[in-house]
C-alpha cells in the first residue's frame, strides 16, 4: 500500500499515511499499551475471574502478533521508518509496568501489570 493514494473532498493522501495509524491506534486500544491501558486494567480488575484471566492471557499477544503481521505485510517501509516509536513505546510500557507492580496488592492488579511489562517487551522486540 505504500505507493497508493486516495482524493477525498479534493485532498490527496497516501493510503498507509491514513490505515497505518488507524492500525497501530487499534494495536494500542486493544493491547495494554501505555498511555491508554486504563480501560484494560479497569476492565480485569471489575471483570469475573474467568473472563479476566482469559483476556489478560489471549488479548495482547493477539494484538500484537496481528499488527506486526499485518503491519509488515500491508505497510513494510512505515514499520521500517517507526522502529523508533516502538522500541520508545516499549520502554515507556516496561518501566510503566514495573512502577505499578511495586505498588500491587493483589493479584489481579500484579497480572494486570505485568501483562502492560510484557506488551512493552513485545513492542521493543518489535521495534528492534
Amino acid at each position: 500500500l505504500a505507493g497508493k493514494t486516495t482524493e477525498i473532498f479534493g485532498i490527496t493522501f497516501g493510503i498507509h499515511e491514513v490505515a497505518f495509524p488507524l492500525l497501530a491506534l487499534g494495536l494500542a486500544l486493544r493491547a495494554p499499551l501505555w498511555p491508554l491501558q486504563g480501560w484494560f486494567r479497569l476492565f480485569i480488575l471489575k471483570a469475573p475471574t474467568t473472563v479476566g484471566i482469559a483476556a489478560l492471557l489471549a488479548g495482547y499477544p493477539v494484538a500484537i502478533t496481528v499488527f506486526t503481521r499485518i503491519g509488515y505485510a500491508l505497510f513494510p517501509e512505515t514499520m521500517k521508518g517507526s522502529l523508533d516509536l516502538w522500541v520508545g513505546m516499549g520502554i515507556a510500557n516496561i518501566v510503566f509496568g514495573a512502577l505499578t507492580l511495586l505498588q500491587e496488592k493483589d493479584l489481579r492488579g500484579i497480572m494486570v501489570s505485568l501483562s502492560t511489562f510484557f506488551a512493552g517487551i513485545s513492542m521493543l522486540g518489535i521495534g528492534t
